[in-house]
């Protein structure tokens, strides 16, 4: 009589080796998600790199930045900004998509003239010549509104990544002749 010898796995060996993968995707997927929200800051700050770019070269041709005068708001959506595209093509497409916007509302980044902003709210004439650009950020929220709403609690404007990958704050871009340059991120 002969015996047969199988070569196969015991119910046991299949229970370890299953809890070992189990083990190795909780530690995974939080990295991978993690590793997304790095890439999506990257790409923001890099089009705002882009943008800002496009913004100076129109100052130093025009002596201004783009206006914003559009119904007493303090942003507005970069898409507007046609200035960029036409006559001279200083930007080659204003609809670059907030990609922390993307499923809400689908908007692109929005756009910031300081002296359009001063007149706006009554300030009088300021000499700077300055602007901004601001992705939303993480969190998805606009927390410069909500610091407008909350003014006296504490509400952090600026996404810092030490804070959490997912932490509160827009992230900005300004420049010109801001006050504080170590603002621009």
């Amino acid at each position: 009589m002969r015996i047969k010898n199988y070569l196969a796995f015991t119910l046991i060996e299949l229970l370890v080796v299953v809890a070992i993968i189990s083990i190795l995707a909780t530690i995974a997927v939080p990295n991978f998600l993690e590793a997304q929200t790095r890439a999506k800051v990257a790409r923001v700050k890099n089009d705002h790199r882009i943008v800002a770019l496009a913004l100076e070269t129109y100052a130093v041709d025009r002596n201004s930045y783009p206006p914003n005068k559009r119904n007493n708001e303090y942003f507005f959506e970069l898409s507007n900004l046609f200035y960029l595209t036409s006559p001279i093509s200083y930007l080659e497409n204003v609809n670059q998509r907030d990609v922390f916007r993307i499923g809400l509302d689908n908007k692109t980044y929005e756009y910031f003239n300081y002296e359009d902003w001063a007149e706006c709210v009554g300030l009088p004439d300021s000499k700077h010549k300055a602007w901004g650009v601001k992705s939303y950020g993480p969190d998805a929220k606009d927390n410069y509104v909500e610091f407008l709403e909350v003014r006296p609690t504490k509400v952090d404007l600026l996404y810092d990544p030490t804070n959490g990958t997912v932490s509160a704050g827009d992230l900005f871009r300004l420049g010109g002749s801001t006050l504080n340059k170590n603002v621009n991120m």
